[in-house]
Protein backbone atom coordinates (compact mmCIF):
# COMPACT_ATOMS: atom_id res chain seq x y z
CA UNK A 1 0.00 0.00 0.00
CA UNK A 2 2.85 2.73 1.26
CA UNK A 3 4.48 1.33 -2.64
CA UNK A 4 1.53 3.04 -4.06
CA UNK A 5 1.32 6.05 -2.32
CA UNK A 6 4.18 7.73 -4.58
CA UNK A 7 2.11 6.92 -8.32
CA UNK A 8 -0.91 8.30 -6.67
CA UNK A 9 0.67 11.47 -5.27
CA UNK A 10 2.17 11.83 -8.84
CA UNK A 11 -1.07 11.50 -10.64
CA UNK A 12 -2.64 13.75 -8.49
CA UNK A 13 -0.06 16.28 -9.89
CA UNK A 14 -1.09 15.63 -13.59
CA UNK A 15 -4.51 16.01 -13.08
CA UNK A 16 -4.31 19.40 -11.06
CA UNK A 17 -2.39 20.08 -13.81
CA UNK A 18 -4.79 19.28 -16.81
CA UNK A 19 -7.94 21.16 -14.72
CA UNK A 20 -5.26 24.26 -14.69
CA UNK A 21 -4.67 23.94 -18.78
CA UNK A 22 -9.04 23.79 -19.38
CA UNK A 23 -10.64 27.29 -17.96
CA UNK A 24 -14.09 25.83 -18.26
CA UNK A 25 -13.06 23.52 -15.56
CA UNK A 26 -11.29 25.94 -13.78
CA UNK A 27 -12.28 28.74 -11.20
CA UNK A 28 -12.60 31.74 -13.21
CA UNK A 29 -10.33 34.30 -11.74
CA UNK A 30 -11.79 37.72 -9.52
CA UNK A 31 -11.58 39.82 -12.88
CA UNK A 32 -14.02 37.13 -14.67
CA UNK A 33 -16.41 36.94 -11.88
CA UNK A 34 -20.45 36.87 -12.76
CA UNK A 35 -21.58 40.03 -13.10
CA UNK A 36 -24.70 41.42 -11.35
CA UNK A 37 -27.44 41.45 -14.65
CA UNK A 38 -26.98 44.27 -16.56
CA UNK A 39 -30.87 45.76 -16.94
CA UNK A 40 -32.91 44.54 -19.40
CA UNK A 41 -34.66 46.20 -22.02
CA UNK A 42 -38.07 47.11 -20.78
CA UNK A 43 -40.09 46.49 -23.67
CA UNK A 44 -38.15 43.17 -23.88
CA UNK A 45 -40.54 41.40 -21.64
CA UNK A 46 -43.72 43.40 -21.53
CA UNK A 47 -47.17 41.89 -22.71
CA UNK A 48 -48.08 42.97 -26.03
CA UNK A 49 -51.40 45.32 -26.63
CA UNK A 50 -52.88 45.76 -29.31
CA UNK A 51 -55.56 48.41 -29.62
CA UNK A 52 -58.51 47.59 -32.17
CA UNK A 53 -61.23 50.08 -34.15
CA UNK A 54 -63.93 50.95 -31.94
CA UNK A 55 -67.50 50.88 -32.91
CA UNK A 56 -68.63 54.68 -33.65
CA UNK A 57 -72.71 54.64 -32.37
CA UNK A 58 -73.81 57.87 -33.93
CA UNK A 59 -76.17 59.05 -36.67
CA UNK A 60 -75.69 57.57 -40.06
CA UNK A 61 -74.80 60.68 -42.15
CA UNK A 62 -72.70 62.10 -39.57
CA UNK A 63 -69.79 61.11 -41.06
CA UNK A 64 -68.19 60.01 -37.31
CA UNK A 65 -67.44 56.38 -38.20
CA UNK A 66 -63.87 57.04 -39.66
CA UNK A 67 -63.37 58.43 -36.45
CA UNK A 68 -62.63 55.21 -35.09
CA UNK A 69 -58.96 55.46 -36.88
CA UNK A 70 -58.38 58.25 -35.35
CA UNK A 71 -58.91 56.98 -31.86
CA UNK A 72 -56.82 54.08 -31.93
CA UNK A 73 -53.77 56.14 -33.33
CA UNK A 74 -54.16 58.37 -30.30
CA UNK A 75 -54.62 55.10 -27.54
CA UNK A 76 -51.82 53.95 -29.14
CA UNK A 77 -49.42 56.90 -28.89
CA UNK A 78 -50.87 57.35 -25.29
CA UNK A 79 -49.99 54.33 -24.21
CA UNK A 80 -46.68 53.39 -26.27
CA UNK A 81 -44.96 55.88 -23.34
CA UNK A 82 -45.59 53.34 -21.20
CA UNK A 83 -42.63 51.61 -20.72
CA UNK A 84 -44.63 48.29 -18.89
CA UNK A 85 -46.58 47.73 -22.23
CA UNK A 86 -45.63 47.22 -25.87
CA UNK A 87 -48.34 48.34 -28.23
CA UNK A 88 -49.11 47.25 -31.25
CA UNK A 89 -48.91 49.36 -34.22
CA UNK A 90 -52.16 50.74 -35.90
CA UNK A 91 -50.44 50.28 -39.09
CA UNK A 92 -50.02 46.99 -38.66
CA UNK A 93 -53.83 46.64 -37.80
CA UNK A 94 -55.12 48.16 -40.90
CA UNK A 95 -52.50 45.99 -43.40
CA UNK A 96 -53.85 42.94 -41.20
CA UNK A 97 -58.09 43.92 -41.93
CA UNK A 98 -56.74 44.34 -45.62
CA UNK A 99 -55.43 40.65 -45.78
CA UNK A 100 -58.36 39.26 -43.98
CA UNK A 101 -60.77 41.22 -46.73
CA UNK A 102 -62.89 42.05 -43.29
CA UNK A 103 -65.71 44.53 -44.41
CA UNK A 104 -65.22 48.38 -42.75
CA UNK A 105 -68.51 48.16 -42.17
CA UNK A 106 -67.97 45.63 -39.37
CA UNK A 107 -66.72 45.56 -36.16
CA UNK A 108 -64.97 43.66 -33.61
CA UNK A 109 -66.87 41.19 -31.26
CA UNK A 110 -65.00 39.25 -28.85
CA UNK A 111 -64.19 36.44 -31.00
CA UNK A 112 -63.02 38.49 -33.77
CA UNK A 113 -61.06 40.46 -31.82
CA UNK A 114 -59.29 37.11 -29.72
CA UNK A 115 -58.58 36.00 -33.69
CA UNK A 116 -56.99 39.40 -33.92
CA UNK A 117 -55.04 39.46 -31.25
CA UNK A 118 -53.33 36.20 -32.43
CA UNK A 119 -52.40 37.35 -35.83
CA UNK A 120 -50.97 40.52 -33.98
CA UNK A 121 -48.79 38.52 -31.42
CA UNK A 122 -50.53 40.70 -28.61
CA UNK A 123 -51.79 39.55 -25.33
CA UNK A 124 -54.42 41.52 -25.02
CA UNK A 125 -56.49 43.26 -27.07
CA UNK A 126 -58.92 46.55 -26.50
CA UNK A 127 -62.04 47.17 -28.06
CA UNK A 128 -65.05 49.71 -27.38
CA UNK A 129 -67.23 51.78 -28.79
CA UNK A 130 -67.81 55.55 -29.18
CA UNK A 131 -71.20 57.27 -28.89
CA UNK A 132 -72.14 60.80 -29.74
CA UNK A 133 -75.73 61.89 -28.37
CA UNK A 134 -76.11 65.88 -28.80
CA UNK A 135 -73.40 67.33 -27.62
CA UNK A 136 -72.17 64.52 -25.41
CA UNK A 137 -69.69 61.80 -26.20
CA UNK A 138 -68.89 58.85 -24.58
CA UNK A 139 -65.84 55.92 -24.94
CA UNK A 140 -66.46 52.54 -23.49
CA UNK A 141 -63.51 49.85 -23.78
CA UNK A 142 -62.82 46.58 -22.62
CA UNK A 143 -60.11 44.33 -22.51
CA UNK A 144 -59.87 40.97 -23.53
CA UNK A 145 -57.18 38.34 -23.33
CA UNK A 146 -56.09 36.58 -26.45
CA UNK A 147 -55.36 33.51 -24.36
CA UNK A 148 -59.02 33.13 -22.58
CA UNK A 149 -60.85 34.81 -25.31
CA UNK A 150 -62.56 36.19 -21.40
CA UNK A 151 -63.17 40.08 -21.05
CA UNK A 152 -61.03 41.24 -18.18
CA UNK A 153 -62.55 44.26 -17.54
CA UNK A 154 -63.96 47.98 -18.82
CA UNK A 155 -63.65 51.61 -18.36
CA UNK A 156 -65.12 54.32 -19.73
CA UNK A 157 -64.78 58.52 -20.03
CA UNK A 158 -67.25 61.17 -21.04
CA UNK A 159 -67.35 64.66 -21.79
CA UNK A 160 -68.65 67.43 -24.41
CA UNK A 161 -67.56 66.86 -27.93
CA UNK A 162 -65.63 70.41 -28.10
CA UNK A 163 -63.22 68.39 -26.08
CA UNK A 164 -62.93 64.76 -27.78
CA UNK A 165 -59.06 64.65 -26.49
CA UNK A 166 -59.48 65.30 -23.15
CA UNK A 167 -61.87 61.76 -23.47
CA UNK A 168 -59.51 60.38 -25.34
CA UNK A 169 -56.47 60.98 -22.88
CA UNK A 170 -58.76 60.01 -19.93
CA UNK A 171 -59.70 57.12 -20.94
CA UNK A 172 -56.24 56.15 -21.95
CA UNK A 173 -55.27 56.78 -18.23
CA UNK A 174 -57.65 54.00 -17.38
CA UNK A 175 -56.71 51.58 -19.63
CA UNK A 176 -52.86 52.05 -18.52
CA UNK A 177 -53.78 51.86 -15.31
CA UNK A 178 -55.80 48.66 -15.83
CA UNK A 179 -53.44 47.06 -17.84
CA UNK A 180 -50.04 47.75 -15.55
CA UNK A 181 -51.91 46.66 -12.15
CA UNK A 182 -49.82 43.83 -11.04
CA UNK A 183 -46.96 44.10 -12.70
CA UNK A 184 -43.96 44.67 -10.98
CA UNK A 185 -42.55 48.42 -11.40
CA UNK A 186 -39.56 48.46 -14.21
CA UNK A 187 -36.78 50.67 -13.76
CA UNK A 188 -34.91 52.59 -16.43
CA UNK A 189 -32.32 54.47 -17.45
CA UNK A 190 -32.92 55.54 -20.59
CA UNK A 191 -33.41 59.17 -21.62
CA UNK A 192 -36.77 59.58 -21.82
CA UNK A 193 -38.42 61.42 -24.92
CA UNK A 194 -39.65 64.55 -24.90
CA UNK A 195 -43.08 65.15 -23.72
CA UNK A 196 -45.31 65.45 -26.67
CA UNK A 197 -48.00 68.40 -26.86
CA UNK A 198 -51.48 67.27 -26.27
CA UNK A 199 -53.75 70.28 -27.86
CA UNK A 200 -56.00 71.90 -24.96
CA UNK A 201 -59.34 71.26 -26.65
CA UNK A 202 -59.96 69.26 -30.01
CA UNK A 203 -63.46 69.43 -31.14
CA UNK A 204 -64.76 66.35 -32.18
CA UNK A 205 -64.86 67.53 -36.35
CA UNK A 206 -61.11 68.18 -36.05
CA UNK A 207 -60.09 64.67 -34.87
CA UNK A 208 -62.53 63.19 -37.38
CA UNK A 209 -60.79 65.13 -39.90
CA UNK A 210 -57.54 63.58 -38.38
CA UNK A 211 -59.22 60.19 -38.48
CA UNK A 212 -59.80 61.34 -42.05
CA UNK A 213 -56.40 61.86 -43.14
CA UNK A 214 -55.07 58.91 -41.54
CA UNK A 215 -57.84 56.72 -43.70
CA UNK A 216 -56.45 58.68 -46.99
CA UNK A 217 -52.98 57.19 -45.89
CA UNK A 218 -54.21 54.43 -45.69
CA UNK A 219 -55.97 54.19 -49.07
CA UNK A 220 -52.79 55.24 -50.59
CA UNK A 221 -54.14 58.72 -51.34
CA UNK A 222 -50.83 60.58 -50.26
CA UNK A 223 -51.39 63.99 -51.85
CA UNK A 224 -55.40 63.83 -49.81
CA UNK A 225 -53.07 62.80 -46.83
CA UNK A 226 -51.08 65.28 -46.52
CA UNK A 227 -53.95 67.81 -47.31
CA UNK A 228 -56.11 66.84 -44.19
CA UNK A 229 -53.10 66.35 -42.00
CA UNK A 230 -51.89 69.77 -42.75
CA UNK A 231 -55.47 71.47 -41.97
CA UNK A 232 -55.51 69.46 -38.96
CA UNK A 233 -52.03 71.01 -37.83
CA UNK A 234 -53.39 74.44 -38.56
CA UNK A 235 -56.52 74.00 -36.62
CA UNK A 236 -54.59 72.35 -33.29
CA UNK A 237 -51.09 74.09 -33.40
CA UNK A 238 -50.42 72.03 -30.00
CA UNK A 239 -51.47 68.62 -31.56
CA UNK A 240 -47.77 67.19 -32.00
CA UNK A 241 -49.50 63.84 -32.75
CA UNK A 242 -50.18 65.08 -36.07
CA UNK A 243 -47.04 66.89 -36.93
CA UNK A 244 -45.54 63.40 -36.67
CA UNK A 245 -48.25 61.81 -38.49
CA UNK A 246 -47.60 64.71 -40.83
CA UNK A 247 -43.70 64.15 -41.14
CA UNK A 248 -43.88 60.48 -42.11
CA UNK A 249 -46.60 61.61 -45.05
CA UNK A 250 -44.02 63.50 -46.48
CA UNK A 251 -40.50 61.56 -45.89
Amino acid sequence: MRRRLPHLAALLVVAAALLGAHPAWAKKPKSEAAKPDEPADPKATAPTVAVLYFDVLAAADSGLDVLRKGLAQMLVADLADEPALRLVERDRLEALIAEQKMQRSKGFDSRTAVRFGKLLGARYVILGTVTKLGATVQIAARAVSVETGQILWAVSARGKDDDFFAIEGELATRIREKLTAGLPPIKTTAVKRKQRRRPKKLSIQTATRYAQALDAKDRGDKAAARAGMEKVVAEAPDFDLAYVDLQSMTN
